[in-house]
């Protein structure tokens, strides 16, 4: 498939089945989550949502975490990405657009 095709009608979309649990007790039983499924975490500073990815990266039934951290600068990427993911980056995949000029 293209990387720049249209995206699928809504409706014509397959629906999400497979439960997968994330190992955070709170976020499976608030907001459960499913095979392919995407989530956005969106909060303001300094209220945990680095240390809920890293705790996502680590769950046991994701194959693979692909994470997009959007205007972050470039120290807490670096952070980021050498502590919080620390053993699990060879199953997640890190995309990042920094806010600042440091890169």
């Amino acid at each position: 498939m293209p990387i720049d095709s249209e995206p699928p009608p809504a409706l014509r979309r397959t629906r999400l089945r497979k439960p997968i649990k994330s190992g955070i007790r709170v976020v499976d039983f608030f907001t459960p989550l499913c095979a392919g499924q995407r989530i956005g975490v969106f909060a303001g500073s300094g209220v945990g949502k680095s240390t809920m990815l890293a705790m996502l990266a680590r769950a046991p039934d994701f194959d693979t975490v692909v994470i997009a951290l959007v205007g972050e600068r470039g120290r807490e990427v670096r952070e980021f990405l050498d502590d919080a993911l620390e053993d699990n980056r060879q199953t997640a995949i890190a995309v990042v657009s920094t806010g600042d000029e440091s890169r």
